[in-house]
């Protein structure tokens, strides 16, 4: 029976404590974007995949220019320039492959070295409005495991914690 009261008194206190609890919500992504550097760091990071996309095109071209020529002469070849000539074709297949795959990884680290400062940026002043204003957990609802929004938009307050 004891242990039955004292089972009751600790589930009474966890519900009184849950229902204490200050929840929040915003939509991180709707904040990214608004953010003054993040237009600036959408456009350095198109310029850098429009460079690396001439460079990939005028790969692509070479390519190309390379397999018709070897198609239209390769009759004409003696069987070691025609050897010569498809290793060399495929040479230019594998560093076109290998820059495909470094443009896209630079693109990428890009992408992290300049977002990582506005994520940064944002959570900082996420968290300054939790302390601000008494919130126990602020969810991102932008991230769309959110099934029921019953605490506080904060959005208002962190946009204005960032000075939008």
């Amino acid at each position: 029976m004891k242990k039955a009261v004292l089972i009751f008194l600790l589930l009474a206190g966890t519900a009184v404590g849950a229902n204490a609890q200050k929840l929040g919500h915003t939509n991180i992504q709707e904040l990214l974007m608004l953010l003054p550097e993040r237009a600036e760091a959408e456009k350095k990071i198109q310029n850098l995949a429009k460079t690396l996309e001439e460079r990939l095109s005028a790969m692509s071209a070479e390519y190309q220019q390379k397999v018709q020529t070897y198609q239209n002469e390769q009759g004409e070849m003696s069987a070691t320039i025609r050897d010569s000539e498809a290793r060399s074709i495929m040479e230019l297949e594998q560093r076109i492959s290998e820059f495909q795959q470094n443009a896209q990884s630079e693109i990428q680290q890009k992408e992290n070295e300049l977002l990582n400062p506005m994520i940064d940026r944002l959570t900082k002043a996420i968290e300054q409005v939790g302390k601000d204003h008494g919130f126990t957990y602020i969810y991102d609802t932008s991230a769309g495991s959110i099934l029921y929004k019953g605490g506080e938009d904060v959005t208002p307050l962190v946009k204005q914690q960032l000075e939008l």
